[in-house]
């Protein structure tokens, strides 16, 4: 588990009014936006969700993966906007198995990583197994469609 709780960054940041723990931004189970078998837009439905790390994206979406394996995402905001959705907002300050980021391509996870700053996982899912392990669970539990290559990739770092 990775906390976020009581670590020099949580520290740093609350002293600056930069914690987003108690955030009213919004934050979804990913089985909420899962329709026929596809990732839908949570601000229009209809739409299939789109979403990559790239400069001409507005959105990013970001995850972290609780101790009983939900997943929560939601649309990173910009640390010390008022309710910006960060990583330590998608569970209100819990510990978590993973957390990182994700791009979708018309309702497909498309990729996935480990990079939070808040839970300090970046780098960590090439040396903890159970992270790439815990993100499976919560993807098959959920429902939640990936490409082929994201799911050989976590099987392969999850040592399946």
């Amino acid at each position: 588990m990775y906390s976020y709780h009581d670590t020099p960054a949580r520290r740093q940041r609350l002293a600056k009014k930069m914690d987003h723990c108690r955030s009213s931004g919004e934050v979804f189970e990913i089985s909420e936006l899962i329709d026929e078998g596809r990732i839908r837009d949570p601000d229009e439905p209809a739409k299939l969700l789109t979403a990559q790390r790239d400069m001409n994206s507005e959105r990013l979406f970001i995850y972290a993966v609780d101790a009983n394996f939900a997943m929560h995402v939601g649309v990173d905001g910009i640390r010390g906007r008022r309710n910006a959705v960060k990583h330590e907002t998608l569970f209100s300050n819990a510990d978590v198995r993973a957390a990182g980021e994700i791009d979708l391509s018309r309702g497909v996870i498309s990729m996935i990583n480990d990079a939070s700053g808040s839970y300090g996982t970046r780098g960590m899912m090439d040396v903890d197994p159970s992270i790439a392990d815990s993100v499976l669970v919560a993807l098959d539990r959920s429902g939640a469609p990936l490409r082929r290559s994201v799911r050989r990739m976590l099987e392969q770092k999850a040592g399946r």
